[in-house]
């Protein structure tokens, strides 16, 4: 039995004990009389008429919550003349209590918080033509996610027209955030250059590559595999003309079926997204050299 439960019996028991006292003759017995507070509480008496019962209890030397008789001995306590009456009386305004801060006390947050990751180790491989790429200034930017997936919780594709968002499993941060850093901090990286970036930039910092990218897919889906389909686009700042445009679509699968292993699975096909882009960079900027 439940503690609220315990502690409604036990107010209960106090009913049933003003019903009995109710033979002895006394006055406003029952619900009503014996419990002029609850019946407030409960909507039976106003503000007003409360106030006028509780006057007319303590002019008859009895308690203003049970109106049973104030016991001299433990005027404190308010009704008693029975042993047992103060007890009752006790019981009942610590049982109110407790049930209240049970009712209303705060509970844990269960959200749980995720975000993307970098490429951790340079790769053995570097991408092709890298050795010509040293120094190569790219700003990476604007990068468009759908509608969708611009949100704190985490999206699972359940059918081709149909998702389902994550009920405690939260982005850290907005996702094209997120998105943007981790693919400048990979391609950084993977062309190794800290000549990297982000829109919009400022005139002076003006880099001589521009690469956009346009999300269209980057969630779980319900085989549990993680997809990300992206269009993107590299253009020359100077000229303003497009250099060399792709479209790339990955799967991957987690390890386990769990969302820390979708979100690394979604960071690994973000890896590849990378060096699919880091090889075009490279190639385009070994052309002119």
């Amino acid at each position: 039995m439940g503690l609220e439960t315990f502690l409604w019996v036990i107010w209960y028991r106090h009913l049933d004990f003003a019903y009995h006292e109710d033979h002895e003759g006394r006055e406003d017995c029952g619900y009503r009389g014996k419990f002029p507070q609850l019946a407030q509480i409960s909507g039976y008496l106003t503000a007003e008429a409360l106030r006028s019962q509780r006057e007319s209890l303590t002019k008859k030397n009895l308690c203003v919550l049970c109106a049973s008789a104030v016991n001299p001995a433990f005027p404190s306590f308010g009704c008693g003349s029975a042993a047992v009456g103060p007890l009752w009386c006790a019981l009942l305004l610590v049982s109110l209590s407790l049930a209240g801060c049970g009712s209303f006390s705060a509970k844990p947050d269960p959200s749980r918080f995720f975000t993307l990751t970098a490429i951790a180790q340079p790769v053995s491989a570097p991408a092709q033509g890298s050795s010509n790429s040293a120094g190569v200034s790219l700003g990476i930017g604007p990068i468009r996610l759908p509608g969708y997936l611009d949100r704190e919780e985490i999206v699972t594709r359940v059918s081709p027209n149909r998702i389902d968002l994550s009920e405690y499993d939260r982005w850290a941060e907005p996702l094209e955030t997120n998105f943007s850093r981790v693919v400048g901090q990979n391609l950084s990286v993977l062309l190794n250059t800290d000549r990297v970036v982000f829109y919009p930039w400022e005139l002076t910092r003006r880099p001589n590559y521009q690469l956009t990218i346009e999300v269209l897919r980057f969630e779980p889906n319900a085989r549990g595999e993680v997809q990300l389909s992206a269009r993107w686009e590299i253009l020359d700042t100077n000229k303003r003309t497009p250099l060399q445009a792709g479209e790339s679509g990955i799967t991957r699968q987690p390890t386990a079926q769990s969302t820390d292993a979708s979100v690394a699975a979604l960071s690994e096909a973000l890896g590849d997204l990378s060096r699919e882009i880091a090889n075009a960079v490279s190639a385009i900027d070994g052309q002119k050299k």
